[in-house]
């Protein structure tokens, strides 16, 4: 529909509402029907409820006001002087009616309730002419065949209706007819077999003696059954008062175990507040620990750097000792060569400087294999470091991200829910706030559970395994599922909802041997309806761990045991398993963030999140001398492939020198310049070599003094290892006596838990012993009835020795002797009795039945007759009243029109002759205008027989001219001001300010707003 929000007041009689096309005219109609109970098919604009709602909108409001006045008021002690009917349409969901009083108090709901007061005020919205829609309207206005017209009128005026009910009951009179009939054969039959029963019974009045001992031998088996009834009675109280009397010790136990509870947790504490100290001393000495370990690893990388330098140096002091033996034997080279030259072997000089070309190739070849290695070293990093360094990275990350969630655990004052974030305490508020559960829900389940302390390192990997189901809420109901659903999608939180009722499981039988610890075993769990739930989603009873993979491998195979578990790295662990004769590993990685468990305060889970930060340092640490300890290595390597690089090329060069002074000798006169070159270079070496001496003197002197320094700090070292030891060894103690303690109080937990569980047993066997009590006694009752039909106790004795097998045998040898004397007459008394009480009643029943039968046929046929002679004069009347009608209508027109029925080819013909006509003709054969004039008055014929309080008509006019549009309207004044308390509803796109007449208090004008443009 087009409507945001809209209202309109009709006028008390006439309401015409214009407007241009698409300004929501029929939508007024269609709301006023739908509003008081159509279907969306009625109304042509849509094949359901849902097509009427405004596009992007999700629900739509319709609001009819019915005036309440007068002697046709409707109740108006409950509803006063108007009715609010109010229909809501849904897109999702079903749709609802409230109607309601005067104050707008919600009287009922009832679509029952609406139809009642619609019959009250004659208001008839099925009726297919009551309301006519843009489509009925062309449709009844462009109708051509008479059997249309005959239809619309037989359903206008409810004809058709009539016909089918008396159609209907004449049926009904017929079946009613055959069935007097086949009473009377039924019960003319009935009376001959009561006579011939009568009769024999008239000749068995003979042994009352046996039939008198019989009789009271089974009243004596009704009264054998009310004893034993009255001893299994008194056999259930007794069971019932001892029961009661175990209840009552179990709840003596109970109250110790709570006194136990409550002074063991004094102790408990105090021996956690000692395992807290103690855990901040070691805390602070692993910190000192941390400190000295990092100062050592330092020097011994200072100390490291420096023997690598005095040892570089002492190698390049060798190297330069040995280049001046070289040099020195190239001067005496060079002093024989000049000699030579003087007068030397040219050819021996040839042979020297093949030799030198030889060797100057190899050690180019050298050279290069060098350089590539410096290259492929600097294009590609050690994949260890680069490993390392990724962990590093990793490492970093995780402690941002450990210190961030301890920040925000300090700035928060809830702690129960921070695992899930500052969303999930506000969702609790939420929850908590909310008055409409049937059962409040139960959850984030993780939040009611604990890990125990001895299992506190294996959170993270119970974390990830049970991770959805941590995260979820129970709910016992699909309503709180679907409120609790909305919640969730409010805050944004992203958590399974589990439909459940508690069940007590018997999970002993299933559980895991008890040679190994079950995840059941490693968690204390708050609520019984979470634990059930966890054993029946995840069965924890049924997952053990083990320490090694070995041990899981064996485990697996076990009864009962559905997974093993093993932790394998501080961020990932495996789980194994054996199914079809198969092993199967699976690795868990742990999720990042806190572990999803319940704690008992903040500063507990501060502490976890501490120790978990303190490790993940050490962990760093570790990686960072990891990462120098490889760099040191390539530096190494890098450094030993340069010195050999400058080595050869030293080398290089030098032969290459001496092969230019060869090829020089070979070819120019002696010079001695290469000898006063060499021995410059022997003096160069000389001073680099005195130099490096001396700085290799300041090493040692350093490294005399770091070696000290370091032997210190590693004997602080072991003093704080030996202290570190010292105080695990009393965390340790601390730790043995809180967990004594936590077991003593689990134990006593477990006793009350055992003791609450029998409680619960012993009620449902009192439950159980009263349900048999009541059966009993109802039984009881039922039994001292049915003896008492019989005879009184007091005429019956029971002995001591009596059974119910030895009186039925008493009484069937009694039963035999009767048998045997009334073997002559072939029935027994009793046989012949029943007959003859089976057949009186037979009887009875069946004149009985033919009387009324027969009276309801007198009856009904009778009325049948009366409402054939009504019927036939209300068709009459009703239809002399739509021929009357349509004539005056006509003759304002200056027509003069007739209406022909056929009943028997079921059609109606329109005759009308108009002004220019010498005799009347169909209107088919009119012009558009006069033919819809025609329609018009017809409608008016049968509103007037119909009788409906509220009628409507859309788009009247579209087929007409000015003239015939005018005149119509005149028409429909003039007719429809005679019709007392109605009100009729005509739309039209056409502005009828022209039409006189319309200044009448009775007719009131609604232009509708231009459309908006879009």
């Amino acid at each position: 529909m087009c409507h945001d929000s809209f209202e309109l007041k009709l006028g008390p009689q006439l309401n015409f509402i214009i407007g241009r096309n698409g300004s929501g005219k029929s939508a007024i109609l269609t709301g006023i029907s739908v509003g008081l109970g159509a279907k969306a098919t009625d109304t042509n604009r849509g094949s359901t409820i849902r097509d009427l709602i405004k596009d992007g909108k999700s629900t739509s409001r319709i609001t009819v006001v019915l005036k309440n006045e007068g002697s046709d008021a409707y109740k108006p002690d409950v509803f006063g002087k108007k009715i609010i009917i109010e229909r809501k349409l849904q897109r999702s969901g079903s749709n609802t009616y409230s109607i309601k009083n005067e104050a707008g108090k919600v009287v009922s709901n009832k679509k029952s309730v609406l139809d009642e007061i619609l019959y009250k005020f004659s208001i008839t919205i099925d009726n297919p002419l009551a309301f006519l829609s843009q489509d009925k309207a062309r449709e009844f206005l462009t109708s051509s065949s008479d059997k249309n017209k005959y239809e619309y009128f037989m359903d206008g005026a409810f004809i058709t209706d009539i016909l089918e009910n008396y159609t209907s009951i004449s049926n009904n009179v017929q079946v009613l007819d055959n069935k007097v009939r086949q009473a009377e054969e039924y019960t003319k039959v009935a009376k001959q077999e009561y006579k011939a029963i009568a009769k024999v019974h008239n000749a068995h009045r003979t042994n009352d003696a046996l039939r008198n001992k019989l009789e009271m031998l089974n009243a004596k088996i009704y009264w054998f059954n009310v004893q034993t009834i009255e001893k299994k009675i008194d056999q259930e109280n007794r069971q019932k008062d001892t029961c009661l009397q175990e209840i009552e010790q179990a709840k003596n136990q109970i109250d110790v175990c709570e006194k136990e509870i409550e002074a063991k947790i004094p102790r408990k504490d105090a021996a956690d507040q000692q395992v807290k100290e103690v855990e901040s001393q070691i805390k602070d000495i692993v910190e000192e620990f941390e400190g000295l370990r990092s100062k050592r690893s330092e020097m011994k990388s200072e100390l490291e750097i420096n023997k690598k330098e005095t040892k570089k140096n002492i190698d390049e002091m060798n190297s330069l000792k040995e280049d001046i033996t070289r040099t020195e034997t190239k001067i005496e080279q060079e002093r024989r060569r000049i000699q030579e030259l003087q007068g030397g072997n040219k050819e021996k000089m040839a042979e020297e400087l093949e030799k030198l070309n030889s060797e100057i190739d190899e050690l180019e070849s050298q050279l290069e294999n060098l350089k590539k290695q410096l290259v492929e070293m600097q294009d590609n990093p050690d994949p260890e470091l680069r490993s390392v360094s990724q962990q590093r990275e990793k490492s970093r990350q995780k402690i941002a991200d450990l210190q961030n969630q301890k920040r925000q655990l300090e700035k928060e004052s809830v702690s129960k829910y921070s695992p899930w974030g500052s969303r999930m305490a506000e969702l609790i508020k939420s929850i908590k706030r909310h008055p409409d559960w049937v059962q409040e829900p139960i959850g984030p389940i993780g939040s009611y559970i604990h890990v125990k302390n001895q299992y506190n390192n294996w959170k993270p990997l119970l974390s990830t395994i049970l991770n959805k189901t941590l995260d979820s809420f129970i709910v016992t109901n699909e309503g709180d599922r679907s409120r609790l659903d909305r919640l969730l999608k409010q805050y944004q939180i992203r958590s399974n909802i589990i439909v459940k009722k508690t069940e007590r499981l018997n999970y002993a039988s299933g559980k895991a041997d008890s040679a190994f610890t079950t995840v059941l075993d490693m968690l204390n769990v708050e609520n019984d309806t979470i634990l059930y739930a966890l054993i029946d989603i995840n069965s924890i009873e049924k997952n053990v761990i083990v320490e090694s993979a070995s041990e899981a491998r064996d485990s697996c195979r076990r009864r009962n045991v559905q997974n093993s578990l093993v932790l394998f790295r501080k961020d990932s662990g495996h789980r194994m398993s054996y199914q079809n004769n198969t092993f199967r590993q699976d690795p868990i990685y742990y999720q990042n963030g806190m572990a999803k468990f319940g704690v008992a305060n903040m500063s507990d889970l501060i502490s976890d999140l501490q120790r978990e930060l303190d490790e993940e340092h050490r962990h760093q640490n570790d990686l960072e001398r990891r990462a120098r300890s490889i760099k040191m290595k390539l530096d190494a390597k890098r450094d030993n492939l340069v010195s050999e690089s400058r080595a050869i090329k030293r080398n290089l060069d030098q032969l290459k020198r001496n092969r230019s002074t060869l090829e020089d000798q070979l070819e120019v006169e002696v010079d001695y310049s290469n000898i006063t070159t060499l021995e410059a270079r022997i003096e160069d070496n000389n001073e680099q070599i005195r130099r490096l001496v001396a700085l290799n003197e300041a090493l040692l002197e350093n490294l005399s003094q770091m070696n000290e320094n370091y032997k210190d700090l590693k004997q602080q070292i072991e003093d704080c290892k030996s202290k570190k030891v010292k105080h695990e060894t009393i965390r340790e103690k601390f730790v043995k006596q809180l967990v004594e303690i936590e077991t003593e109080i689990e134990t006593q937990e477990d006793l009350k838990k055992r003791y609450l569980y029998k409680i619960t047993e012993l009620e449902d066997r009192i439950k159980r012993a009263d349900d048999i009590l009541a059966e009993g006694n109802r039984k009881l009752e039922e039994f001292v009835a049915k003896a008492e039909e019989h005879c009184s106790r007091d005429r019956v004795t029971i002995y001591p020795n009596d059974t119910q097998e030895t009186i039925a045998q008493d009484y069937q040898e009694t039963r035999f002797d009767l048998e045997r004397a009334e073997s002559a007459l072939g029935t027994s008394l009793e046989e012949v009795l029943d007959q003859l009480e089976k057949a009186k009643a037979k009887c009875d029943k069946a004149e009985g039945e033919l009387e009324s039968l027969s009276s309801a046929s007198r009856k009904l046929n009778a009325e049948v007759n009366a409402r054939f002679n009504f019927l036939h004069t209300t068709i009459q009347s009703s239809i002399q009243e739509a021929k009357r009608t349509f004539e005056k209508a006509m003759w304002l027109r200056g027509f003069q029109g007739t209406l022909k029925f056929d009943f028997a080819e079921k059609t109606l013909q329109l005759n009308v002759q108009t002004g220019n006509d010498e005799k009347k003709r169909t209107v088919e054969s009119l012009s558009g205008g006069e033919k819809s004039f025609s329609q018009i008055a017809l409608l008016l014929s049968i509103w007037k027989v119909m009788n409906s309080r509220i009628r409507g008509l859309d788009e009247f006019d579209v087929y007409m001219d000015s003239v015939n549009r005018s005149i119509s309207i005149k028409l429909l004044l003039k007719e429809l001001k005679r019709y007392p308390k109605s009100q009729n509803i005509f739309i039209t796109p056409q502005d009828i300010a022209v039409v006189g007449e319309l200044n009448d208090k009775g007719v009131k004008i609604h232009k509708m707003s231009a459309p908006r443009e879009e």
